[in-house]
């Protein structure tokens, strides 16, 4: 099954997990403002997003043999809402106005209660709503999560990889707040965020979660390890090079969300690295500038080409796709599990957004 097919399939699931916790919520809360956070959540998981990770997670679990479609289904669905609790939180370390082209929870929620000329310091009120639907989130996924594992043999196994997968992302969230502080950063420290918040949180871990629920031999493992780091950096790289060269209406926020943000990335490091003083003094004086102006990204792109950034950047993924495609190709996966992997690989080169 495609992605794309599998996306509408798995957004129907979602969308009824919605209604029903929405559902849940309104006579617990009895306010239609607090349940209007929830709702901002639930159009921000149906205005976009591809599924990957449950995805990824019922690919392997099919490639190995199960057939259980409420297990994954479960499972599935506790990796996208984790996935969600991220996003909200996120946005807010962030200050992001928009994910999937939409208003995030916080921002909602400000535009509320500035509308009901709510006291006190909103920003500050309406961040906290936003960390509590996170909260909410996050119980709902180890909810679901739990609920798919049931009572299986190898239900330690698979949740021990769910654990794990929430201490990585956790991890590289830490450290993606901490170089934002940083004037400077180094090339290992940049690579060691994109390894957990990206490459073993979103392909490690899902593809480590359906091998472990379909009870594949833990020997493949490693493998799969070893292939999600290799396109989760790809993906991550290539995210920051479309964050780069991409517009708002193609991937739903603004352009250069990273530069904005202050974000070191490798692309940001290339730059530093190898840009003549006077660019870098420019490049310093605009790095973390959240109002760019359409001059100041023009400026900051034509040092960026000037200096082989994009250049560098295009020779990295060639390289890193290729890498990847070798090592599901070559490995000892049975060949449905190698379709999965390779399948992955065509699809993100493909992407553009």
């Amino acid at each position: 099954m495609l992605i794309g097919e599998f996306k509408k399939m798995f957004d129907q699931l979602l969308e009824r997990y919605f209604d029903g916790r929405v559902e849940h919520l309104r006579g617990l809360l009895g306010d239609a403002g607090l349940i209007s956070y929830l709702d901002a959540v639930k159009t921000i998981a149906l205005s976009g997003g591809k599924r990957a990770r449950p995805f990824m997670a019922s690919g392997m679990y099919k490639a190995f043999g199960g057939v259980d479609e409420t297990a994954i289904g479960k499972v599935g669905l506790g990796l996208e809402l984790f996935h969600l609790f991220c996003l909200v939180h996120d946005d807010v370390i962030d200050k992001a106005d928009k994910r999937h082209g939409v208003s995030t929870v916080h921002k909602v929620t400000l535009e509320y209660l500035t509308q009901e000329n709510a006291r006190g310091d909103l920003s500050h009120l309406a961040n906290g709503q936003a960390i509590l639907v996170g909260d909410l989130l996050f119980a709902w996924a180890s909810e679901s999560f739990q609920d798919g594992v049931g009572d299986l043999m190898n239900r330690d196994r698979v949740l021990r990889l769910f654990f794990q997968m929430i201490d990585d992302v956790v991890a590289g969230q830490m450290i993606d707040v901490s170089l934002m502080g940083k004037r400077e950063a180094s090339e290992e420290l940049i690579r060691r965020k994109m390894e957990l918040k990206t490459a073993t949180y979103s392909f490690v871990r899902p593809l480590q979660i359906g091998l472990a629920l379909a009870a594949g031999d833990e020997q493949f493992e490693k493998t799969l390890e070893a292939f999600g780091l290799k396109i989760g950096l790809a993906f991550q790289l290539q995210d920051d090079l479309l964050d780069l060269l991409s517009t708002e209406e193609k991937i739903g926020k603004p352009c250069m969300n990273d530069i904005r943000e202050g974000q070191h990335t490798l692309l940001t490091h290339y730059f530093v690295t190898n840009a003549a003083e006077e660019e870098k003094k420019i490049f310093g004086a605009l790095f973390g500038k959240r109002d760019l102006s359409p001059e100041d990204c023009a400026s900051i792109l034509s040092m960026m080409e000037k200096t082989g950034v994009v250049s560098y950047a295009q020779n990295e993924l060639a390289r890193a796709f290729t890498e990847a495609e070798e090592l599901a190709s070559l490995s000892k996966l049975p060949e449905s599990a190698k379709q999965v992997l390779l399948g992955l690989v065509s699809t993100i080169k493909e992407r553009t957004t």
